[in-house]
């Protein structure tokens, strides 16, 4: 679909973030897994799709950014907020079971502390 962006937000106290953007498991989400090692993963997953393609991560992807180190802890995003978005949070509850995987509900807070501790 094109190029997308992700962001790397470091904090001495609480570690490196990655937020990946609109994007599905790549050379560059596995680059940026294995180059900053980050605490923590805000992952836009919902399985979207456009013409057939998915444009955000699904459950495969997932489990691919929880694989690379079992220490992440990954906050799934986007889910449900758009028609073309597939993935359900209940799907994907039933998909990965990992302590490391939080799915909000709409409207719920998770800050960097709730999942730090």
């Amino acid at each position: 679909m094109g190029n997308s962006h992700g962001f790397i937000l470091k904090n001495q106290k609480k570690g490196v973030v990655y937020i990946t953007g609109d994007k599905v498991w790549c050379k560059c989400v596995d680059k940026a897994m294995e180059q900053y090692n980050p605490n923590y993963v805000i992952a836009f997953a919902g399985s979207a799709m456009i013409n057939n393609k998915h444009i955000t991560l699904d459950a495969n992807d997932l489990n691919k950014i929880l694989s690379k180190n079992a220490a992440t802890k990954v906050i799934a995003i986007h889910m449900e907020a758009w028609n073309h978005c597939l993935l359900t949070r209940s799907n994907l509850k039933e998909a990965i079971d990992n302590d490391n995987l939080f799915i909000p509900d709409d409207g719920e807070v998770i800050t960097l502390e709730d999942i730090y501790n």
